[in-house]
């Protein structure tokens, strides 16, 4: 099973859904929102595997994207063990989700 990221440009980011899971909770404890927060934490409660920004507001949109930006990669590199397979492909992975989370205009 994997899950997908989408933004306003439709562009796609799928991962399986272990990472996909990883990176929508840890967005969920990194966002200052505490209803984002909740939404987020949701979609992986429900296992939806799926997260489109055009389902959330431009606040919650910047939101998501400053989170991203600041969290996903740096909290990978302490969190994910030394010893997963493909680590350093993971971690390019969403380098490429904080590209596609940051591909949306403030509208």
């Amino acid at each position: 099973m994997a899950g997908t990221v989408v933004s306003i440009r439709g562009n796609r980011w799928s991962a399986s859904s272990w990472l996909f899971d990883w990176a929508v909770t840890t967005l969920a404890t990194e966002v200052r929102d505490l209803e984002l927060a909740a939404e987020l934490r949701g979609l992986v409660a429900e296992n939806l595997g799926w997260l489109a920004l055009a389902d959330f507001s431009v606040a919650h949109r910047d939101e998501i994207s400053r989170a991203s930006r600041e969290s996903l990669v740096p909290k990978a590199e302490r969190e994910l063990p030394p010893d997963l397979e493909n680590r350093e492909g993971v971690l390019e992975h969403l380098r490429l989700l904080v590209i596609t989370l940051e591909d949306h205009p403030n509208v």
